[in-house]
């Protein structure tokens, strides 16, 4: 094996899964299906590794394996747990090398834990399965085109640029495509994968698989994630992923690569549609496929469909296009529009029921001792639930920790029914939430807080530093973290993590939809409090060295400090919701400490996959000052404290961008009403002749355009390299 990263990751799940085999050898019947999944799992991972050997992988195909073997190794690990509870070494039974054996306890298996094992194995069997295909696919492509030109093609070094540029590192739908399959319920939907409706595509997949022609891009939709989901993010990631399957990259997206690596920013959505429309061209069949697309924020939803609708319509491509979404009714009349099969999908009770019946094990034992009362169970929630498999999962939490027969069926008997049972859910989630101890409903509180009001998804690890600072802390305390455990334990249900992505979010879309409308009466301050731990956290006296001077140090520090990037980029959106004296005087303090303040801006003029010129290369913080911090998160109330304390109004950072340059494109109106108020000067240019409504107008600030029109500012104004703005 010559896997140049990960390697650990890899070759553990490959010991691991043979060590597992070796010992279910012989084994009782009720493991011998674990035992299958177990020995497919050995030779897919064996021909990998062949594989690797012999040809080699390409840098994405190795972050892949990585990603799904580490997910592996866990289930593998599980599953050895397991066989611990059930295996004991026997010192009579000795084998040839003179070892004790293992041998079979005599017990009564747990038929829902040991077919839970399986069904996890079957997802990672099913991931690695499918990462498989895709190489072979890849390598039939190579050998069509010549081994020289594949050897070209993985060295150049400009083709993963490209790539990376397009999207970043982190590849959000493959983790996600993973994530589903090993939560995949084995057996569910079984009706619907063998309708006619589902063959037609079905037909179609199996006919192109390996196809050189024929090129397929996914995206999974999800209502926590709207940062990420922007319509320009959406598209480049189709785009990234057609330009993948590709033995070479079209001269247009070249084009635009080369393009904007000189001047800096990002593609415009006429330069994506037009790179898209092109690059689909080079292929014979393209295929889209779109997961809950009534997920997708509004703001993005009607472009994304209008660009995929223009790839099919194009003469130049042929484009076939998939999509799932919950019956809404603006999603549903823009396909009415247009020549679509559709079908409604339903769990069906024989879908509950599997589920109901390989969890029963979580219920009270009592359950475990009466299947007259598991049948009541399977039959009253599958009634229940009309055929919403969430409800189902909810329904099943409520009669954990009941005390008697009697109490279950008391709850079963007031099960709400239907879709209007969401609230009902949810109201009982939270008041059982109310009803722990007062450090439990603290806990529980805070980390909803966090999931429901933070800008961005975050990561467990995020979370937990969150959940660790306390007003007042200097040194970050790692004996204040919380379990992972116990943060998911006290939430009553409401929370999951992505086992691939460690994102912590809310169960479900209609979670959320419920906390948008509900927050401010579970969690009225937590605006308030996002925003002191944030300050603090920014305040920790880590940062009293200032700027980092190398890359490798800056990562380092993000690494160290998880939630570092979201508190220096996010603290002001939460004092902007609401602010009071306690945390204006955090910002001064942050103000008032130079080395500090210089770090988190820092954190805002670079990412953590920004392209240092080397990593020696000094990143500064684009010197901006005070007056220019509070004007870029738009905190008038501190702008003008800042002002009457006679600091510069027009003071210029390293791209001789003043404040109102940042509050402009930012699309902070009343900062900048304050800056022009105080004399700010509305033509000042900056670095490149680009002056305050320039930036207003290019990043799509209408309100601050207007704001500076009004205010007099001279839209005929050309910048160095003569171009004038335009709205």
């Amino acid at each position: 094996m010559s896997f140049g990263f990960g390697v650990g990751d890899f070759l553990a799940v490959l010991r691991l899964s043979n060590e597992i085999r070796k010992r279910l050898i012989a084994a009782p019947g009720e493991f011998r299906a674990v035992s299958e999944e177990v020995r497919s799992l050995r030779i897919i991972l064996q021909d990998i590794d062949d594989l690797e050997s012999e040809q080699g992988l390409t840098d994405h195909q190795q972050k892949e394996v990585r990603i799904i073997s580490q997910g592996c190794f866990h289930v593998l690990s599980d599953l050895e747990s397991t066989l611990d509870r059930y295996q004991e070494l026997d010192t009579r039974a000795i084998g040839v090398r003179g070892k004790a054996r293992r041998v079979w306890k005599r017990a009564t298996w747990d038929h829902g834990e040991i077919n839970d094992c399986r069904q996890r194995v079957a997802a990672n069997v099913s991931a690695f399965s499918l990462l498989l295909g895709k190489i072979d696919s890849t390598l039939t492509i190579a050998i069509k085109d010549g081994v020289d030109r594949l050897n070209l093609h993985q060295e150049d070094q400009k083709r993963q640029e490209i790539l990376n540029w397009l999207r970043p590192v982190d590849d959000l739908h493959s983790q996600q495509q993973f994530d589903f399959l090993r939560r995949r319920q084995d057996g569910r939907g079984l009706w619907f994968l063998q309708s006619n409706e589902f063959q037609v595509v079905n037909h179609l997949e199996q006919k192109f698989a390996s196809d050189q022609g024929v090129a397929v891009a996914y995206l999974y939709c999800n209502f926590g994630q709207r940062r990420e989901q922007k319509l320009e993010h959406l598209l480049e990631s189709i785009l990234r992923q057609l330009v993948q399957q590709q033995s070479s990259i079209d001269t247009s997206v070249e084009a635009l690569y080369d393009e904007h690596k000189r001047r800096g920013g990002r593609p415009r959505l006429e330069a994506i549609h037009n790179a898209l429309l092109s690059t689909a061209a080079s292929s014979f069949k393209v295929f889209i496929l779109i997961d809950a697309l009534d997920e997708c924020p509004s703001e993005s939803l009607n472009g994304l469909l209008s660009q995929v609708f223009s790839l099919q319509n194009s003469c130049d491509t042929s484009t076939n296009f998939f999509a799932t979404s919950r019956y809404i009714p603006d999603v549903v009349s823009i396909f009415e529009k247009q020549n679509v099969i559709s079908m409604d999908i339903r769990a069906s009770p024989d879908d509950v029921g599997k589920y109901l019946e390989n969890h029963m094990s979580r219920l009270p034992s009592f359950v475990a001792r009466n299947p007259q009362l598991q049948q009541e169970i399977v039959q009253e929630i599958s009634k229940a639930v009309d055929g919403m498999f969430l409800l189902a999962c909810f329904h099943l939490h409520s009669l954990i920790g009941k005390r008697s027969p009697r109490a279950v069926r008391n709850t079963l008997q007031k099960l709400p029914f239907g879709s209007e049972g969401y609230d009902t859910v949810y109201n009982g989630a939270m008041e059982r939430i109310e009803e722990q101890t007062s450090d439990q409903t603290l806990l529980a509180k805070q980390v909803l807080s966090w999931i429901i009001c933070a800008k961005w998804s975050m990561t467990i690890v995020q979370l937990q530093h969150a959940l660790a600072i306390e007003l007042g802390d200097k040194v970050f305390d790692v004996d204040n973290i919380t379990e992972i455990d116990a943060i998911v334990s006290v939430c009553a249900g409401l929370i999951i993590i992505n086992e691939e992505t460690h994102v912590v979010r809310l169960v479900h879309y209609t979670t959320q939809q419920y906390f948008e409308r509900t927050w401010n009466s579970w969690f009225p301050n937590a605006h308030c409090e996002i925003g002191r731990i944030c300050l603090t956290y920014l305040l920790l006296d880590a940062f009293g060295s200032g700027i980092c001077e190398t890359q490798d140090a800056y990562i380092s520090r993000l690494d160290r400090f998880p939630l570092y990037e979201y508190a220096s980029r996010n603290w002001a959106y939460h004092i902007q919701q609401q602010c009071g004296t306690t945390e204006e005087n955090l910002i001064l303090e942050l103000f008032d400490d130079i080395p500090k303040t210089a770090a988190c801006s820092q954190t805002l003029t670079i990412g953590r996959y920004y392209s240092w010129a080397s990593k020696t290369r000094k990143r500064t913080p684009a010197q901006m000052t005070w007056v220019h911090l509070a004007a870029y998160w738009g905190l008038s109330k501190i702008l003008k404290l800042l002002i009457d304390n006679k600091n510069t109004i027009d003071v210029e950072d390293a791209s001789k961008r003043t404040p109102l340059s940042w509050a402009s494109k930012n699309g902070h109106e009343q900062a900048i009403r304050v800056l022009l108020e105080n004399g700010a000067n509305i033509e000042y240019k900056d670095k490149y002749g680009q002056t305050p409504l320039f930036h207003a107008v290019h990043n799509g600030q209408e309100g601050a355009t207007d704001v500076l029109l009004k205010y007099g500012a001279n839209p005929r104004v050309k910048d160095d390299n003569g171009h004038i703005t335009r709205r």
